[in-house]
């Protein structure tokens, strides 16, 4: 059995997964537009929660229109390169399933939305944290104690005037988009604090690739519960 709400938000519904596996959908609801031949979708998990992730079954769907803009005033929403940093790795749509697919099998990753806080309530990608990019940045007032508290989240130690960032974790970062710079803006911060670039993988398309070929968002809040903070 599943539980499915429509999110009223443009896109592809968010289906809460209570069936064992990923058989059980073929006969709750079969796909006509798959992810991939191979991949009609993935349960991700959310907080505790399975979340069934797929593209939206309706061939006549457009994007939805808080991204349909073409032509956002730069400064400050300005595009982004393809390469952020040395190390960097940029993902695209099916790297970014890939690393979503792994949550709750692999502790020490935790894909990371780094847009603000009303922002990921209102629409997030299944399974993402949310650690809005102002965490980092004290040039637009992040505090000492709230920039330590983020830093130990992703699993770095104190280590004198400095940072142990021996057991690090892969942090999968995004934002809205290519033209959003919010993602951008607190990687750059990690890798000022020496976190390892190869612990970073940077999905540069955001929600605005992820809305473009339809796939699931959910409203965060809606579903399990966040374990800590």
């Amino acid at each position: 059995m599943r539980a499915c709400a429509a999110l009223l938000l443009g896109v592809t519904l968010a289906c809460h997964a209570l069936a064992e596996d990923d058989d059980d959908w073929d006969a709750f609801a079969p796909i006509q537009v798959s992810i991939t031949p191979q991949l009609p979708g993935l349960h991700v998990l959310h907080r505790g929660e399975r979340v069934w992730v797929q593209r939206n079954q309706n061939p006549s769907a457009l994007i939805e229109p808080a991204f349909a803009l073409t032509s956002r005033a730069c400064p400050p929403f300005c595009l982004q390169p393809m390469v952020l940093a040395d190390g960097i790795q940029t993902l695209g749509e099916l790297e970014i399933l890939d690393y979503l697919g792994r949550l709750g099998r692999v502790q020490d990753m935790l894909v990371v939305d780094a847009r603000s806080s009303p922002e990921y309530r209102e629409a997030a990608i299944p399974g993402a944290i949310n650690t809005p990019w102002t965490d980092l940045v004290e040039a637009v007032g992040a505090v000492e104690f709230i920039i330590e508290e983020r830093l130990r989240d992703f699993g770095g130690e104190r280590a004198g005037s400095s940072w142990d960032f021996s057991a690090a974790k892969t942090l999968v970062i995004y934002d809205n988009g290519p033209w959003c710079g919010q993602a951008a803006t607190m990687i750059r911060a990690l890798l000022r604090f020496d976190y390892p670039a190869d612990k970073i993988k940077w999905f540069r398309g955001g929600l605005q690739d992820w809305h473009t070929v339809g796939l699931t968002v959910i409203a965060p809040d809606t579903v399990g519960r966040m374990p800590g903070r």
